[in-house]
């Protein structure tokens, strides 16, 4: 199995610690580091502007996940005690 060290760019947390970068063993799809394995186009990337792509396009989706739950929210009502 051959690897090699490469910068990459890790967006896997972008919404809660913004996105990484390190050097990583790349091999078959995979970047590790740190004892952590990441997915090479999904959750590592080679190129910054690649991560900032991935990140952006989670903060969109999760954007619209808690649209989607606050308006299950307002729409809530209470009007007694279930049995």
């Amino acid at each position: 199995m051959t690897t090699n060290t490469t910068k990459v760019w890790v967006s896997k947390w972008a919404l809660g610690k913004g996105i990484e970068e390190c050097d990583a063993d790349v091999s078959h799809g995979y970047a590790s580091f740190n004892y952590s394995h990441f997915r090479m186009g999904i959750d590592a990337h080679l190129t910054l502007s690649d991560a900032i792509d991935a990140a952006e396009k989670a903060r969109i989706k999760k954007i619209a996940s808690l649209r989607k739950q606050l308006v299950k929210l307002e729409a809530l009502r209470f009007t007694g005690v279930n049995k």
